[in-house]
């Protein structure tokens, strides 16, 4: 498999499909007109780890320190 490019818009994606002969890889289902494409799951499904990283002896704004406490409440992460 050769990948050409990437894109972060499913109509643009949508052109090379259509008019180019190419395949799109999606993370969720596009909302386009399901007439004209086709939709196929992966198999087996692809999964990642998501990582939220910062500097532990670094003083943090306030903002970015609500961000953390917030995600570390959210995750329930201690």
């Amino acid at each position: 498999m050769r990948f050409i490019g990437n894109s972060n818009l499913l109509a643009n994606t949508a052109v090379f499909v259509e008019q180019c002969g190419y395949y799109g890889i999606s993370v969720q289902m596009p909302l386009l007109d399901e007439k004209r494409f086709t939709y196929c799951p992966l198999t087996p499904a692809l999964h990642s780890d998501i990582l939220l990283v910062w500097r532990r002896d670094r003083q943090q704004s306030h903002t970015l320190q609500k961000f953390i406490d917030f995600a570390k409440c959210f995750l329930s992460i201690e």
